[in-house]
């Protein structure tokens, strides 16, 4: 009975080792679940500014540039759940090979010893089977163990959710001033706008130049409240609804 844990501590080890390896992609996972959700945040915004500005955009035929616009953030959100998914699912497929690689080690390793020994095929077969009992939950255990990490993001924010109190948006039929405090504007931890402070106020025209990609569109996405942020202020306002 000494071949008993000559098996069984290797699986063992291999076991905890490869959970130790899955666990260090938590991060990323986390990280690829935060970008799911900012995407999907941005295509509710886009869709709740269609709405909201509909007669505009039909009165100056902007529709098909405000469909480019809904198409391009739900194409985002696709393309992260798309990358979130294939994670978990290729870190899955890499904790089965695993498990196959030490299921067919413990049956070599009881070959060679019903080759060599005199040890009954019996006792052989349970102890690969007790070996199989250890690592194939060890394995569904990793796997479940990744999906969790990529939800924790989501739990996480009905957390946050149920302890902030929800600033409830003031209805702005006329605007007098707009005025923007923007120290920095990130988005997926990449710097979208910096050090704007402009304020319009009505009844004046005001020109947007710059190069292509200096953050003009970015900056009108912002006044519309397409990123989250509480430097714009309406009339005074910082959580302010207008058409």
């Amino acid at each position: 009975m000494r071949l008993l844990p000559a098996v069984l501590i290797p699986a063992y080890l291999c076991s905890i080792l490869m959970i130790l390896w899955n666990q260090s992609f938590k991060g990323k996972l986390a990280k690829k679940q935060e970008q799911i959700m900012s995407s999907k945040r941005s295509w509710i915004s886009s869709i709740q500014q269609f709405y909201q500005n509909f007669p505009v955009i039909k009165e100056y035929r902007l529709e098909k540039m405000e469909k480019q616009e809904l198409d391009r953030s739900a194409q985002e959100w696709a393309d992260s759940e798309y990358r979130t998914n294939l994670m978990v699912d290729l870190l899955g497929s890499v904790n089965l090979e695993v498990g196959l690689i030490m299921f067919l080690g413990v049956y070599f390793i009881c070959g060679l010893t019903a080759r060599y020994t005199n040890v009954s095929i019996g006792i052989l077969m349970a102890i690969s089977q007790a070996s199989n009992m250890i690592t194939n939950p060890i394995i569904n255990f990793a796997t479940l163990k990744n999906k969790m990490n990529a939800s924790e993001p989501i739990v996480r924010s009905f957390y946050q959710r149920k302890e902030s109190k929800i600033s409830e948006k003031t209805l702005v039929s006329t605007i007098d001033t707009i005025k923007i405090d923007l120290d920095e504007l990130k988005d997926k931890n990449k710097v979208l706008l910096k050090n704007i402070h402009l304020e319009f106020k009505r009844g004046k025209k005001y020109m947007i130049t710059g190069p292509s990609g200096c953050g003009k569109t970015t900056l009108l996405k912002t006044i519309k409240g397409l990123y989250s942020t509480n430097a714009v202020t309406i009339n005074g306002l910082t959580h302010a609804e207008f058409f």
